[in-house]
């Protein structure tokens, strides 16, 4: 009855991140699906040039190639380095955390001891 998984704990500024992140994901979304849409425009009015006598009609294989290659030309948006950078943040903290000798017990001998990064930032 009460063996449900317990959920991940997260911290304010990693569900903030995590917000962001999905807003610029959606905006990189509606970008490619503009670039595709200007890409169909363009390559329907210059079908007839005679310097590009290569044009063709865009197929639906043509519009999703494009959608992909827009997709792969913006996906420097998502900002990777951001959760490399947020993480080893959090790593040199628990190491700090777990060095400080303000957090040493003295009567009991046990030092801080950090068993999770995750929540640091709500530390204070």
């Amino acid at each position: 009855m009460n063996s449900k998984a317990s959920a991940a704990k997260r911290s304010n500024v990693e569900r903030m991140s995590n917000l962001i992140l999905a807003g610029v994901l959606l905006f990189e979304i509606v970008m490619c699906s503009l670039g595709c849409i200007g890409n169909y425009a363009w390559a329907a009015g210059n079908r007839e040039t005679w310097y590009m006598p290569f044009v063709k009609a865009q197929t639906s294989s043509d519009v999703l190639l494009a959608w992909v290659t827009y997709f792969i030309l913006l996906n420097n948006y998502i900002p990777i380095s951001l959760y490399v950078s947020m993480e080893l943040a959090k790593l040199g903290q628990k190491v700090l955390i777990d060095n400080d000798l303000e957090m040493y017990h003295e009567q009991t001998d046990t030092p801080c001891l950090a068993r999770t990064s995750n929540l640091n930032e709500e530390l204070g």
